[in-house]
Protein backbone atom coordinates (compact mmCIF):
# COMPACT_ATOMS: atom_id res chain seq x y z
CA UNK A 1 0.00 0.00 0.00
CA UNK A 2 2.69 2.46 0.72
CA UNK A 3 4.11 1.76 -2.37
CA UNK A 4 0.81 2.51 -4.17
CA UNK A 5 0.72 5.65 -2.51
CA UNK A 6 4.57 6.73 -3.73
CA UNK A 7 3.47 5.77 -7.21
CA UNK A 8 0.63 7.61 -6.72
CA UNK A 9 2.93 11.20 -5.70
CA UNK A 10 4.68 10.49 -8.58
CA UNK A 11 2.19 9.87 -11.04
CA UNK A 12 3.13 6.38 -12.66
CA UNK A 13 0.42 3.58 -12.56
CA UNK A 14 1.60 0.58 -10.68
CA UNK A 15 2.15 -2.91 -13.27
CA UNK A 16 -0.48 -4.84 -11.01
CA UNK A 17 -4.13 -4.44 -11.47
CA UNK A 18 -6.20 -2.26 -8.73
CA UNK A 19 -8.48 -3.60 -6.70
CA UNK A 20 -12.61 -2.61 -6.99
CA UNK A 21 -13.50 -0.30 -4.85
CA UNK A 22 -16.67 0.29 -3.09
CA UNK A 23 -18.87 2.57 -4.25
CA UNK A 24 -20.39 5.24 -1.91
CA UNK A 25 -24.69 4.24 -1.07
CA UNK A 26 -27.06 5.82 -2.58
CA UNK A 27 -29.24 8.07 -0.38
CA UNK A 28 -32.07 7.77 -2.77
CA UNK A 29 -32.39 4.14 -2.93
CA UNK A 30 -34.74 2.63 -0.26
CA UNK A 31 -33.74 -0.44 2.22
CA UNK A 32 -35.32 -3.75 1.51
CA UNK A 33 -37.81 -5.17 4.56
CA UNK A 34 -38.76 -8.46 5.44
CA UNK A 35 -42.29 -8.52 4.03
CA UNK A 36 -43.71 -11.48 6.36
CA UNK A 37 -45.03 -9.39 9.26
CA UNK A 38 -46.87 -7.86 6.51
CA UNK A 39 -48.36 -10.70 5.52
CA UNK A 40 -49.59 -12.07 8.69
CA UNK A 41 -51.07 -8.18 9.22
CA UNK A 42 -53.19 -8.47 6.50
CA UNK A 43 -54.55 -12.51 7.32
CA UNK A 44 -55.49 -11.05 10.73
CA UNK A 45 -57.01 -8.04 9.51
CA UNK A 46 -59.44 -10.37 7.61
CA UNK A 47 -60.54 -12.65 10.30
CA UNK A 48 -61.53 -10.17 12.33
CA UNK A 49 -63.39 -8.99 9.71
CA UNK A 50 -65.02 -11.84 9.39
CA UNK A 51 -66.35 -12.44 12.66
CA UNK A 52 -67.29 -8.59 13.18
CA UNK A 53 -69.31 -9.61 10.24
CA UNK A 54 -70.84 -12.91 10.88
CA UNK A 55 -73.84 -11.66 13.35
CA UNK A 56 -74.94 -9.22 10.39
CA UNK A 57 -75.20 -11.77 8.03
CA UNK A 58 -77.44 -14.20 10.49
CA UNK A 59 -80.08 -11.23 10.82
CA UNK A 60 -80.30 -10.73 7.25
CA UNK A 61 -80.85 -14.26 7.02
CA UNK A 62 -83.22 -13.86 9.61
CA UNK A 63 -84.88 -10.72 8.21
CA UNK A 64 -84.92 -12.16 4.36
CA UNK A 65 -84.61 -15.82 4.54
CA UNK A 66 -86.66 -19.09 5.76
CA UNK A 67 -87.94 -19.09 8.69
CA UNK A 68 -85.80 -21.65 11.01
CA UNK A 69 -87.13 -25.37 10.54
CA UNK A 70 -89.00 -27.28 13.31
CA UNK A 71 -86.87 -30.10 14.89
CA UNK A 72 -89.33 -32.67 13.37
CA UNK A 73 -88.84 -31.41 10.40
CA UNK A 74 -85.26 -31.98 10.10
CA UNK A 75 -85.67 -35.34 10.98
CA UNK A 76 -85.39 -37.86 8.42
CA UNK A 77 -88.01 -40.20 7.58
CA UNK A 78 -86.14 -43.90 8.13
CA UNK A 79 -89.02 -45.84 7.21
CA UNK A 80 -88.36 -48.33 3.75
CA UNK A 81 -90.26 -47.06 0.62
CA UNK A 82 -92.34 -49.52 -0.94
CA UNK A 83 -95.09 -50.40 -3.36
CA UNK A 84 -97.92 -52.54 -2.98
CA UNK A 85 -100.68 -54.17 -4.86
CA UNK A 86 -104.21 -55.11 -4.07
CA UNK A 87 -104.69 -59.04 -4.65
CA UNK A 88 -107.63 -60.03 -7.20
CA UNK A 89 -108.68 -63.05 -8.60
CA UNK A 90 -107.34 -63.50 -11.72
CA UNK A 91 -107.79 -66.52 -14.73
CA UNK A 92 -104.50 -68.87 -15.05
CA UNK A 93 -103.96 -71.85 -16.56
CA UNK A 94 -102.15 -74.95 -15.38
CA UNK A 95 -99.90 -75.12 -18.54
CA UNK A 96 -96.73 -77.88 -19.20
CA UNK A 97 -94.10 -76.59 -21.42
CA UNK A 98 -91.82 -79.65 -23.06
CA UNK A 99 -89.70 -79.64 -25.81
CA UNK A 100 -90.33 -81.43 -29.16
CA UNK A 101 -89.11 -82.09 -32.65
CA UNK A 102 -90.39 -81.24 -36.00
CA UNK A 103 -91.42 -83.43 -38.61
CA UNK A 104 -92.83 -83.17 -41.81
CA UNK A 105 -96.01 -83.72 -42.96
CA UNK A 106 -95.42 -86.06 -45.33
CA UNK A 107 -92.25 -88.02 -45.97
CA UNK A 108 -92.01 -90.32 -48.72
CA UNK A 109 -89.35 -92.58 -50.30
CA UNK A 110 -90.30 -92.62 -54.19
CA UNK A 111 -88.89 -96.01 -55.63
CA UNK A 112 -88.28 -97.87 -58.92
CA UNK A 113 -91.34 -99.93 -59.55
CA UNK A 114 -89.75 -101.95 -62.01
CA UNK A 115 -86.03 -102.91 -62.79
CA UNK A 116 -83.82 -101.65 -65.52
CA UNK A 117 -81.41 -98.76 -66.09
CA UNK A 118 -82.40 -95.13 -65.35
CA UNK A 119 -82.91 -93.18 -69.06
CA UNK A 120 -83.67 -89.88 -67.80
CA UNK A 121 -84.66 -88.07 -64.52
CA UNK A 122 -86.22 -85.39 -64.39
CA UNK A 123 -85.95 -84.40 -60.53
CA UNK A 124 -83.04 -82.99 -58.57
CA UNK A 125 -82.31 -82.17 -54.92
CA UNK A 126 -84.17 -79.26 -53.75
CA UNK A 127 -86.75 -79.14 -56.73
CA UNK A 128 -90.85 -78.47 -55.56
CA UNK A 129 -93.11 -80.23 -57.30
CA UNK A 130 -96.84 -79.06 -57.37
CA UNK A 131 -99.49 -79.88 -58.07
CA UNK A 132 -99.96 -79.51 -61.74
CA UNK A 133 -96.44 -81.77 -61.85
CA UNK A 134 -97.82 -84.93 -60.58
CA UNK A 135 -99.06 -85.71 -64.01
CA UNK A 136 -95.29 -85.72 -64.97
CA UNK A 137 -92.84 -88.29 -64.43
CA UNK A 138 -90.18 -87.69 -62.50
CA UNK A 139 -88.09 -90.80 -63.94
CA UNK A 140 -88.16 -92.77 -66.81
CA UNK A 141 -86.95 -96.76 -66.28
CA UNK A 142 -85.95 -98.36 -69.45
CA UNK A 143 -88.84 -100.24 -70.64
CA UNK A 144 -87.97 -101.99 -74.56
CA UNK A 145 -88.54 -105.16 -73.10
CA UNK A 146 -91.55 -104.45 -71.33
CA UNK A 147 -92.92 -103.17 -74.82
CA UNK A 148 -91.75 -106.63 -76.18
CA UNK A 149 -92.88 -108.62 -73.53
CA UNK A 150 -96.49 -106.23 -74.89
CA UNK A 151 -96.11 -107.57 -78.38
CA UNK A 152 -95.85 -110.66 -77.65
CA UNK A 153 -98.57 -111.00 -74.92
CA UNK A 154 -101.17 -109.11 -77.92
CA UNK A 155 -100.21 -111.64 -80.21
CA UNK A 156 -101.10 -114.86 -77.71
CA UNK A 157 -104.17 -112.85 -77.26
CA UNK A 158 -104.78 -112.79 -80.86
CA UNK A 159 -104.50 -116.23 -81.36
CA UNK A 160 -106.37 -117.00 -78.02
CA UNK A 161 -109.24 -115.36 -79.54
CA UNK A 162 -109.25 -117.04 -82.92
CA UNK A 163 -109.36 -120.17 -81.07
CA UNK A 164 -112.09 -119.33 -79.47
CA UNK A 165 -114.11 -118.18 -82.11
CA UNK A 166 -113.80 -121.63 -83.60
CA UNK A 167 -114.88 -123.40 -80.90
CA UNK A 168 -117.52 -121.41 -80.25
CA UNK A 169 -118.94 -121.93 -83.55
CA UNK A 170 -118.03 -125.85 -83.64
CA UNK A 171 -119.95 -126.53 -79.81
CA UNK A 172 -122.60 -124.02 -81.57
CA UNK A 173 -123.10 -127.07 -84.35
CA UNK A 174 -122.70 -129.66 -81.53
CA UNK A 175 -119.11 -130.60 -83.04
CA UNK A 176 -116.78 -129.56 -80.60
CA UNK A 177 -117.50 -130.55 -77.12
CA UNK A 178 -118.64 -128.62 -73.90
CA UNK A 179 -115.10 -129.21 -72.34
CA UNK A 180 -112.94 -128.03 -75.33
CA UNK A 181 -115.12 -124.65 -75.66
CA UNK A 182 -114.46 -124.01 -71.97
CA UNK A 183 -110.44 -124.42 -72.77
CA UNK A 184 -110.88 -121.94 -75.46
CA UNK A 185 -112.41 -119.59 -72.95
CA UNK A 186 -109.94 -119.90 -70.14
CA UNK A 187 -107.31 -119.18 -73.00
CA UNK A 188 -108.47 -116.16 -74.21
CA UNK A 189 -109.16 -114.66 -70.83
CA UNK A 190 -105.42 -115.88 -70.07
CA UNK A 191 -104.25 -113.53 -72.82
CA UNK A 192 -106.11 -110.79 -71.84
CA UNK A 193 -105.41 -110.80 -68.47
CA UNK A 194 -101.83 -111.18 -69.75
CA UNK A 195 -101.95 -107.95 -71.58
CA UNK A 196 -103.20 -105.90 -68.95
CA UNK A 197 -100.12 -107.13 -66.74
CA UNK A 198 -97.91 -106.02 -69.39
CA UNK A 199 -99.65 -102.61 -69.41
CA UNK A 200 -98.96 -101.95 -65.53
CA UNK A 201 -95.56 -103.06 -66.08
CA UNK A 202 -94.44 -100.92 -68.59
CA UNK A 203 -96.66 -97.95 -67.40
CA UNK A 204 -94.31 -98.64 -63.50
CA UNK A 205 -91.47 -97.20 -65.82
CA UNK A 206 -92.51 -93.66 -65.50
CA UNK A 207 -92.37 -92.78 -61.95
CA UNK A 208 -94.36 -90.30 -60.66
CA UNK A 209 -94.71 -88.18 -57.61
CA UNK A 210 -97.49 -89.05 -55.25
CA UNK A 211 -98.14 -85.71 -53.72
CA UNK A 212 -97.13 -82.04 -53.95
CA UNK A 213 -93.84 -81.53 -52.05
CA UNK A 214 -89.82 -80.82 -52.19
CA UNK A 215 -87.47 -83.53 -53.37
CA UNK A 216 -85.69 -83.24 -50.74
CA UNK A 217 -82.89 -86.14 -51.75
CA UNK A 218 -81.74 -87.90 -55.23
CA UNK A 219 -78.93 -90.82 -54.45
CA UNK A 220 -79.77 -91.71 -58.27
CA UNK A 221 -78.53 -90.65 -61.36
CA UNK A 222 -79.19 -91.02 -65.22
CA UNK A 223 -77.66 -93.88 -66.67
CA UNK A 224 -77.69 -96.26 -63.19
CA UNK A 225 -79.11 -99.51 -63.15
CA UNK A 226 -81.97 -99.92 -60.59
CA UNK A 227 -83.58 -102.73 -58.58
CA UNK A 228 -87.40 -103.20 -58.58
CA UNK A 229 -88.15 -101.23 -54.89
CA UNK A 230 -84.87 -98.79 -55.40
CA UNK A 231 -85.65 -95.03 -53.69
CA UNK A 232 -85.06 -92.77 -56.48
CA UNK A 233 -86.27 -89.98 -54.20
CA UNK A 234 -86.84 -88.49 -51.01
CA UNK A 235 -89.86 -86.18 -51.33
CA UNK A 236 -91.66 -84.43 -48.11
CA UNK A 237 -94.51 -81.94 -47.64
CA UNK A 238 -93.59 -79.26 -45.18
CA UNK A 239 -96.38 -76.82 -46.40
CA UNK A 240 -97.56 -78.10 -43.03
CA UNK A 241 -95.13 -79.90 -39.95
CA UNK A 242 -95.59 -82.09 -36.92
CA UNK A 243 -93.93 -81.48 -33.69
CA UNK A 244 -94.31 -84.20 -31.37
CA UNK A 245 -93.58 -84.02 -28.03
CA UNK A 246 -93.33 -87.21 -25.51
CA UNK A 247 -95.80 -86.51 -22.50
CA UNK A 248 -95.55 -87.68 -19.15
CA UNK A 249 -98.01 -90.03 -17.93
CA UNK A 250 -98.95 -87.78 -15.03
CA UNK A 251 -99.90 -85.31 -17.80
CA UNK A 252 -101.26 -87.17 -20.68
CA UNK A 253 -104.70 -87.63 -19.23
CA UNK A 254 -105.10 -83.85 -19.38
CA UNK A 255 -104.75 -83.34 -23.37
CA UNK A 256 -106.91 -84.70 -26.08
CA UNK A 257 -107.22 -83.72 -29.73
CA UNK A 258 -108.08 -80.67 -30.77
CA UNK A 259 -106.63 -78.60 -28.04
CA UNK A 260 -104.66 -75.54 -28.67
CA UNK A 261 -101.01 -75.33 -28.01
CA UNK A 262 -98.26 -72.46 -27.98
CA UNK A 263 -94.92 -73.06 -29.83
CA UNK A 264 -91.50 -71.38 -30.18
CA UNK A 265 -89.22 -72.64 -32.15
CA UNK A 266 -85.92 -71.57 -31.10
CA UNK A 267 -83.73 -71.11 -34.16
CA UNK A 268 -86.36 -68.90 -35.82
CA UNK A 269 -87.16 -67.10 -32.69
CA UNK A 270 -90.47 -67.35 -33.06
CA UNK A 271 -94.43 -68.18 -31.29
CA UNK A 272 -96.39 -70.14 -33.31
CA UNK A 273 -100.07 -71.95 -32.54
CA UNK A 274 -100.76 -75.14 -33.21
CA UNK A 275 -103.40 -77.80 -32.26
CA UNK A 276 -103.39 -81.65 -31.06
CA UNK A 277 -103.56 -83.97 -33.81
CA UNK A 278 -102.83 -87.13 -31.94
CA UNK A 279 -102.49 -88.93 -28.56
CA UNK A 280 -101.07 -92.40 -28.57
CA UNK A 281 -102.58 -94.65 -26.74
CA UNK A 282 -99.46 -96.69 -25.97
CA UNK A 283 -96.29 -95.12 -24.33
CA UNK A 284 -92.35 -95.53 -25.57
CA UNK A 285 -90.54 -98.50 -23.55
CA UNK A 286 -87.16 -96.55 -23.23
CA UNK A 287 -88.83 -93.53 -21.90
CA UNK A 288 -92.62 -94.42 -20.45
CA UNK A 289 -93.68 -91.01 -22.01
CA UNK A 290 -96.02 -91.11 -24.53
CA UNK A 291 -95.99 -89.15 -28.00
CA UNK A 292 -98.44 -86.39 -28.79
CA UNK A 293 -98.54 -85.17 -32.19
CA UNK A 294 -99.21 -81.34 -33.30
CA UNK A 295 -100.00 -80.01 -36.57
CA UNK A 296 -98.65 -76.10 -37.42
CA UNK A 297 -98.98 -74.54 -40.12
CA UNK A 298 -96.06 -73.54 -42.03
CA UNK A 299 -97.25 -71.18 -45.30
CA UNK A 300 -93.54 -69.70 -45.86
CA UNK A 301 -91.48 -73.40 -45.48
CA UNK A 302 -89.09 -71.62 -43.13
CA UNK A 303 -89.77 -74.66 -40.10
CA UNK A 304 -87.28 -77.53 -41.39
CA UNK A 305 -87.76 -80.87 -39.99
CA UNK A 306 -85.39 -81.94 -37.44
CA UNK A 307 -85.76 -77.69 -35.79
CA UNK A 308 -86.07 -78.50 -31.69
CA UNK A 309 -89.54 -76.43 -30.42
CA UNK A 310 -90.89 -75.09 -26.83
CA UNK A 311 -94.79 -76.46 -26.58
CA UNK A 312 -97.05 -75.36 -24.16
CA UNK A 313 -100.07 -76.97 -23.52
CA UNK A 314 -103.01 -76.24 -20.85
CA UNK A 315 -103.43 -78.83 -18.41
CA UNK A 316 -106.28 -77.39 -17.28
CA UNK A 317 -107.82 -73.66 -16.62
CA UNK A 318 -108.49 -71.86 -13.29
CA UNK A 319 -110.68 -69.12 -13.51
CA UNK A 320 -110.87 -67.23 -9.97
CA UNK A 321 -107.09 -68.03 -8.71
CA UNK A 322 -104.88 -66.18 -5.96
CA UNK A 323 -102.14 -65.42 -8.44
CA UNK A 324 -99.15 -62.74 -7.91
CA UNK A 325 -96.43 -62.30 -9.69
CA UNK A 326 -93.81 -64.83 -8.70
CA UNK A 327 -90.42 -61.98 -7.80
CA UNK A 328 -93.10 -60.88 -5.10
CA UNK A 329 -92.42 -64.89 -3.15
CA UNK A 330 -89.49 -64.41 -0.66
CA UNK A 331 -88.20 -68.31 -0.54
CA UNK A 332 -86.11 -68.64 3.04
CA UNK A 333 -84.38 -71.43 4.21
CA UNK A 334 -87.89 -73.97 4.67
CA UNK A 335 -90.49 -71.78 3.86
CA UNK A 336 -91.82 -68.87 1.28
CA UNK A 337 -93.08 -65.74 2.76
CA UNK A 338 -95.09 -62.65 0.95
CA UNK A 339 -95.62 -59.55 2.84
CA UNK A 340 -98.81 -57.44 3.47
CA UNK A 341 -99.13 -54.28 4.23
CA UNK A 342 -101.72 -52.57 5.92
CA UNK A 343 -102.11 -49.11 7.60
CA UNK A 344 -98.28 -48.68 7.18
CA UNK A 345 -96.95 -51.80 8.79
CA UNK A 346 -95.79 -55.06 6.98
CA UNK A 347 -96.72 -58.39 8.00
CA UNK A 348 -94.65 -61.56 7.00
CA UNK A 349 -97.27 -64.03 5.74
CA UNK A 350 -96.30 -68.04 5.24
CA UNK A 351 -97.48 -69.24 1.50
CA UNK A 352 -98.30 -72.44 0.01
CA UNK A 353 -97.70 -71.84 -3.99
CA UNK A 354 -99.42 -73.86 -6.89
CA UNK A 355 -99.52 -73.25 -10.45
CA UNK A 356 -96.97 -71.44 -12.27
CA UNK A 357 -98.37 -69.58 -15.51
CA UNK A 358 -95.85 -67.87 -16.46
CA UNK A 359 -94.80 -65.53 -14.10
CA UNK A 360 -97.80 -65.54 -12.64
CA UNK A 361 -97.53 -68.08 -9.55
CA UNK A 362 -100.70 -69.26 -7.70
CA UNK A 363 -100.94 -68.83 -4.21
CA UNK A 364 -103.19 -71.61 -2.37
CA UNK A 365 -102.77 -70.23 1.06
CA UNK A 366 -101.46 -67.62 3.06
CA UNK A 367 -102.80 -64.63 1.48
CA UNK A 368 -106.54 -63.59 -0.27
CA UNK A 369 -108.22 -61.59 -2.11
CA UNK A 370 -107.93 -57.43 -0.91
CA UNK A 371 -104.58 -58.22 0.57
CA UNK A 372 -102.20 -55.50 -0.10
CA UNK A 373 -99.05 -57.60 -1.34
CA UNK A 374 -95.74 -55.48 -1.31
CA UNK A 375 -94.39 -56.23 -5.12
CA UNK A 376 -91.12 -53.43 -4.75
CA UNK A 377 -88.65 -53.70 -1.72
CA UNK A 378 -90.06 -57.05 -0.25
CA UNK A 379 -86.41 -57.68 0.17
CA UNK A 380 -85.66 -54.49 2.49
CA UNK A 381 -88.72 -55.20 4.84
CA UNK A 382 -89.03 -57.30 7.90
CA UNK A 383 -91.47 -58.29 10.23
CA UNK A 384 -93.66 -55.61 11.71
CA UNK A 385 -91.69 -53.13 10.40
CA UNK A 386 -92.82 -49.32 9.64
CA UNK A 387 -92.92 -48.45 6.10
CA UNK A 388 -93.87 -45.82 3.47
CA UNK A 389 -96.35 -46.92 0.68
CA UNK A 390 -95.02 -44.55 -2.23
CA UNK A 391 -97.26 -46.13 -4.84
CA UNK A 392 -100.09 -48.86 -4.97
CA UNK A 393 -99.71 -50.78 -8.25
CA UNK A 394 -104.00 -51.98 -10.01
CA UNK A 395 -103.55 -55.64 -11.63
CA UNK A 396 -103.12 -54.13 -15.10
CA UNK A 397 -100.39 -52.64 -14.21
CA UNK A 398 -98.43 -55.54 -12.82
CA UNK A 399 -100.01 -57.67 -15.71
CA UNK A 400 -98.25 -55.36 -18.70
CA UNK A 401 -95.12 -55.72 -16.84
CA UNK A 402 -94.82 -59.68 -16.63
CA UNK A 403 -95.65 -59.72 -20.49
CA UNK A 404 -92.88 -56.97 -20.96
CA UNK A 405 -90.72 -59.31 -19.46
CA UNK A 406 -91.65 -62.42 -21.85
CA UNK A 407 -91.03 -65.98 -21.00
CA UNK A 408 -87.77 -65.80 -19.51
CA UNK A 409 -88.58 -63.43 -17.03
CA UNK A 410 -86.05 -60.98 -17.77
CA UNK A 411 -86.95 -57.28 -16.49
CA UNK A 412 -85.27 -54.78 -19.20
CA UNK A 413 -84.06 -51.12 -17.78
CA UNK A 414 -86.69 -48.34 -18.06
CA UNK A 415 -89.76 -51.23 -17.72
CA UNK A 416 -92.34 -50.23 -14.81
CA UNK A 417 -90.38 -51.96 -12.18
CA UNK A 418 -87.45 -50.77 -13.04
CA UNK A 419 -88.48 -47.28 -12.79
CA UNK A 420 -90.63 -48.28 -9.37
CA UNK A 421 -87.20 -49.73 -8.09
CA UNK A 422 -85.39 -46.35 -8.60
CA UNK A 423 -88.16 -44.67 -6.76
CA UNK A 424 -88.07 -46.21 -3.48
CA UNK A 425 -84.11 -45.74 -3.29
CA UNK A 426 -84.78 -42.10 -3.55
Amino acid sequence: MEKDAELEQLDIEPPWPEPPRPEPPNPETPKRRNAAPALFGIVLALTALFFMLAPVGKALAKAFGEPPRKAEELKVDQRPRIVVAQIQPVGINDTIRLPGAVEPWLRVSVAAESGGRLEKLAVREGQSIGETDLKQPIALVDESIVRAQLQTAEVDHGLAKATFERAEELHRKGVASKEEFDQAQRNLDFARSQIELVKVQLAHCSVHAPFAGIADRVPVEEGDFLDRGQPICELIDVSRVKVVVSVPEMDVPFLKVGDQTWINVEALDRNLTGKIIHVSMLSDDRTRTFPVKIEVANPGLDIRPGMIARVTMIRRKLPDAVAIPMFCVVPLVSRMVVFVEKDGIVREREVKVGVLDGQLIQITSGIGPGDRVVVVGQRQVQDAQEVKVVQELKPEDYMRELESRGAAGMRFPGTLMDNLEKLIEQ
